[in-house]
C-alpha cells in the first residue's frame, strides 16, 4: 500500500501543528475497507447472477461447527472475510504512514528549527550486505 504525496503532507502538517494526524490513515483505511467490501459484494452478487455454485464445505470443515444453519454459515463467512480484511488494511497502513512520512517529518523539523545541514542526513539506505546485522536507517541526527 501506499500514501499518495498528499496525504504524507498532511500527516506532517498536522504533527508540526501539534494536532491529530491519525484521522489520515483512519480516512485511508476506511475508503480502502470501503472499496473492498464492495468488490466482495460484486463477485458474490456475480457469481449468484451467473448461477455459479458458492460451496462452504471446505470453510465448514476447517472454521465452523457442522450444527449451524446454512444462513449463519454464509454470514460468518462474509463477517470472517471482512474482519481479516480490514485488520489486515489496518496494520499496513500504519506501518506504510510511518514509513512514509517520518522522514519527510525530520527534514521538515530540521529545518523549522533551522538545524545546520551537516546535523542531519537523510540520504538513501544501502543494506551491507557484507554484515551480520545491518538496520536500516532512514535519518541521522547528530547533537552535540
Amino acid at each position: 500500500m501506499t500514501l499518495t504525496d498528499q496525504i504524507v503532507k498532511n500527516i506532517i502538517t498536522r504533527v508540526i501543528k501539534s494536532q491529530d494526524y491519525r484521522i489520515e490513515i483512519v480516512n485511508l483505511i476506511n475508503a480502502e475497507f470501503l472499496q473492498f467490501a464492495v468488490d466482495f459484494f460484486k463477485k458474490i452478487a456475480s457469481a449468484k447472477l451467473d448461477s455459479k455454485e458458492i460451496t462452504i464445505d471446505w470453510y465448514k470443515k476447517a472454521f465452523i461447527n457442522e450444527n449451524l444453519p446454512s444462513d449463519d454459515i454464509e454470514s460468518l463467512i462474509v463477517i470472517n472475510t471482512l474482519a481479516v480484511k480490514r485488520a489486515a488494511l489496518r496494520g499496513g497502513l500504519w506501518s506504510t504512514a510511518g514509513k512514509s512520512a517520518e522522514k519527510y517529518l525530520m527534514l521538515t523539523l530540521c529545518k523549522l528549527y533551522q538545524v545546520p545541514d551537516n546535523n542531519y542526513d537523510a540520504s538513501h539506505f544501502i543494506k551491507d550486505k557484507g554484515k551480520k546485522v545491518d538496520r536500516e536507517i532512514d535519518f541521522y541526527l547528530l547533537i552535540y
